[in-house]
């Protein structure tokens, strides 16, 4: 069976993305690995983030090991309360004082990890839930990424939005999870960022309507495709999926990427730390994995 990778530092954070995850699991017919790191500099930054204060450094891994059962026994009763599916996902835990990256490296391979999901939190260092260098676990993971933003609410999902930068690899993804979208009856918005310019830029311009024409001939009634112009790319994706009322957007990871040039480039606003809804990140990892 596979199995949905969860993180948690037993944050608010962290527990609104486990619902997420659980609601997930209940669909999609997989269980639910719950992983805390409780190494000294990640452990102390979750506390903080939180506004709270860890005393004495060696009860750590005794408080993460009952928080673990703690949150376990919290998702068991919210799992038991779905009614919309008959699948109840199993919900297994492990604590680890190793970091994040040396734990996904030894998990079990068969686990069948098939997606992790993790919290936001809110702070003005370039980094992500609990010391988490976002760029760094990108690069390592060969299967999706799932960010919950904090205080989100709600696990339906029937608008999806995916950023497209216009990549073979885009065009591969869409193929495979337009399946998906027909089976669990949800719609996808294809869009593309394009900054307005004076002097047209016909090479890219037929690559647009190449795209789009792709697009297109996906055949299915599910799938749109819109060219969205603006200076700012966030600013632009962010009123898109306000005025469809997305539920989640979608985006690729590789090195030639939109994510990529956002995470990397002069932008200040940064797309993982401002986005409002759950960001579903497919890293390149996976591609080659899925070409392969």
């Amino acid at each position: 069976m596979k199995t949905i990778l969860v993180l948690t530092d037993f944050s608010k954070t962290a527990r609104v993305a486990a619902n997420f995850a659980s609601a997930i699991g209940c669909r999609l017919e997989s269980a639910l690995l719950l992983l805390n790191s409780y190494q000294l500099p990640f452990a102390l930054f979750s506390a903080e983030t939180e506004g709270r204060s860890i005393v004495d450094s060696a009860l750590i891994a005794t408080a993460s090991e009952s928080g673990l059962k703690k949150e376990a026994r919290r998702l068991r009763r919210l799992i038991d309360k779905q009614t919309t599916t008959a699948f109840k996902p199993k919900v297994t835990t492990f604590a680890s004082i190793e970091s994040i990256a040396q734990i996904l490296k030894n998990l079990n391979p068969s686990l069948q990890i098939s997606m992790m999901v993790m919290g936001m939190h809110h702070t003005s260092l370039p980094l992500i839930f609990s010391a988490i260098d976002l760029e760094g676990l990108l690069k390592q993971l060969n299967y999706p990424l799932l960010i919950i933003p904090k205080n989100h609410k709600g696990t339906q999902i029937a608008d999806f939005v995916f950023a497209t930068d216009l990549g073979d690899d885009d065009l591969s993804f869409l193929r495979r999870i337009q399946p998906f979208a027909q089976k669990h009856k949800f719609n996808i918005h294809v869009c593309h960022i394009a900054k307005p310019v004076f002097i047209p830029d016909f090479i890219q311009e037929d690559k647009v309507t190449k795209f789009e024409r792709n697009v297109a001939m996906l055949g299915r009634a599910n799938i749109t495709f819109t060219l969205l112009k603006g200076e700012n790319m966030i600013k632009t994706l962010n009123e898109f999926n306000a005025t469809i009322g997305a539920d989640m957007l979608g985006i690729i990871y590789n090195p030639h990427s939109l994510l990529y040039k956002v995470l990397n480039g002069s932008h200040t606003t940064k797309l993982a730390r401002h986005q409002k809804l759950p960001l579903l990140i497919f890293p390149a990892n996976l591609l080659a994995k899925h070409h392969g």
